[in-house]
C-alpha cells in the first residue's frame, strides 16, 4: 500500500481517478454503517421504552398523568433531546404491543432463519441488565432497513 502512495504522483489520471474513488467508497460505506447502527439503537430503545411503559400501564396501574409525567421528566433530564414527548412515549408502547405478539414473532422467527435475514443482520442484540424488568429482545427482522418513523407509519396505517 505504501508503494501505491508513493508512486502516486507517477499515476495516470485514470489511475489516480481509481484510487480516488476507492478511498470514497470507503467513506461511503462507513456512513452508512453508522447510521445502520444509530437506527439500530434507536430502535431497541424504542423497544425497551415501549416495554418497560407497556408493563407498567398493565402491572402498576400507570395512567395518561403518569405518562405525561415521565415525558416531563425525560425532558428534563435530556435537555435538547427530542422524541420523548407523551405521543412519541404512545408510539414506542405501540411499537412494542404491536411487534412483541406471538403472530409477529411466529413471523419473525420463520423470516429470520431465512438466507437474506442471515446475511444482513451481523449481532444479536444484548441486553442491559436490569434490576427490575428483564426486556424482551427486539426482533433483528425490524432493523434490517427501515426507521422507526417508518415503523410508527405502518402500525398507524394497520
Amino acid at each position: 500500500m505504501a508503494d501505491k502512495i508513493v508512486n502516486m504522483q507517477a499515476s495516470t489520471p485514470v489511475e489516480k481517478e481509481k484510487d480516488f474513488q476507492q478511498v470514497h467508497d470507503i467513506v461511503v460505506f462507513h456512513r452508512s454503517e453508522v447510521a445502520r447502527k444509530v437506527n439500530t439503537e434507536m430502535l431497541q430503545m424504542a423497544w425497551e421504552i415501549g416495554q418497560y411503559i407497556s408493563t407498567c400501564i398493565k402491572s402498576a396501574g400507570w395512567g395518561a398523568k403518569v405518562v405525561d409525567e415521565l415525558s416531563e421528566y425525560l425532558q428534563q433530564q435530556e435537555p435538547g433531546s427530542r422524541g420523548f414527548g407523551r405521543r412519541n412515549l404512545y408510539n414506542m408502547v405501540t411499537f412494542y404491543d404491536k411487534y412483541s405478539t406471538p403472530e409477529f414473532c411466529e413471523i419473525a422467527k420463520s423470516l429470520t432463519n431465512s438466507l437474506f435475514v442471515q446475511r444482513k443482520t451481523k449481532s444479536e442484540f444484548v441486553q442491559m441488565p436490569s434490576a427490575q424488568m428483564e426486556f424482551t429482545p427486539l426482533p433483528s427482522i425490524l432493523s434490517l432497513s427501515t426507521s422507526l418513523s417508518n415503523h410508527y407509519t405502518t402500525i398507524a396505517v394497520s
